[in-house]
């Protein structure tokens, strides 16, 4: 397994969050990437920035990295367009995600029909490109939903872009939904969170790698014993994600979890209870400027990367 980086963890230099603007290009994020000393990079396709592509390939091949690309939905013809892109910047692996609405009148299983369908249609054309299509766990759909899906696809093609951390939105156990996903995992995004209670329920606080509530050794552990060989792109980002399990409607969306299945998930709650009275909002929530946000964002990135070289061993 090579060490990467997401290319979301610069969300603020890369302009993905609403208070920034994009002060940092593809082939940038490739610099900064190699100034950190990883391995490669998984970077996000956006209309505005296909322009960039050749000058980011010129950078990826300079540095020797591996590349991989992202995007999202499971529409056949969106994704073929972005397959096209991703083949120009000469990655072999793309991240996309299904998303969608828990809180529908429709439980998960009818829910996830149409994109199972689409995602039917999709293989043949990742085979076509020669790009295997990873789905992310994406705080919309389980463990074992997710892998619903990628059986009932059945191709080498389609398998899942595991995302370490947002298990912990989704009340699940992090171990328990890695120990699932692993064997069809062919990339990730190699992630910590904070799971801390709050007001409301619950807050997943974004970390530096290390700095969380998983236990990341034994997240190695497992896809190096089970998955077939992904790379660990690091995703540490300046964000909360609230679990609000105190608002009307909010188990609407977990109408079949039993107290036995929820326990685990409350173990990493309780665990976190010492730090409830920590003030948890961002930088941007308080007021910080931009050069001070785009120093934290880096110095996050860069705590991780040295926890990964340093601990992990990676």
């Amino acid at each position: 397994m090579k060490l990467g980086l997401d290319d979301y963890s610069y969300r603020i230099a890369r302009g993905y969050h609403p208070i920034s603007r994009p002060t940092m290009t593809m082939a940038e994020t490739c610099e900064r990437a190699a100034a950190l000393g990883i391995d490669g990079v998984m970077i996000e396709l956006r209309d505005q920035d296909l322009d960039q592509i050749p000058a980011a390939r010129e950078a990826i091949d300079k540095h020797g990295f591996y590349v991989e690309a992202q995007s999202g939905g499971t529409n056949p013809d969106h994704l073929r367009r972005r397959m096209e892109s991703a083949k120009a910047l000469g990655a072999s692996v793309m991240r996309t995600f299904i998303g969608g609405s828990r809180y529908d009148d429709d439980p998960p299983e009818v829910q996830l029909r149409g994109p199972t369908e689409e995602l039917k249609q999709v293989a043949p054309i990742a085979q076509q490109f020669g790009i295997r299509i990873a789905v992310e766990n994406h705080m919309d759909w389980r463990a074992e939903e997710l892998l619903s899906v990628i059986r009932e696809v059945d191709s080498e093609w389609i398998g899942v872009c595991l995302d370490t951390g947002n298990p912990l939105g989704m009340l699940e156990d992090p171990i328990a939904a890695i120990e699932t996903l692993a064997p069809v995992t062919y990339t990730t995004h190699f992630k910590d969170f904070k799971l801390v209670p709050a007001q409301r329920g619950a807050l997943v606080v974004g970390s530096a790698l290390g700095e969380g509530s998983i236990d990341l050794r034994r997240v190695v552990d497992i896809l190096r014993e089970r998955a077939p060989d992904p790379n660990l792109n690091i995703e540490a980002t300046l964000e909360t994600v609230e679990v609000p399990l105190f608002r009307e409607g909010f188990w609407r969306g977990y109408r079949d979890m039993t107290a036995e299945a929820l326990s685990p998930w409350l173990v990493y709650l309780c665990a976190g209870a010492a730090d409830a009275h920590r003030d948890w909002r961002m930088p941007y929530e308080k007021g910080a400027n931009e050069e001070e946000l785009l120093a934290t964002e880096h110095n996050l990135i860069a705590r991780s990367v040295k926890y990964c070289r340093e601990v992990l061993g990676l």
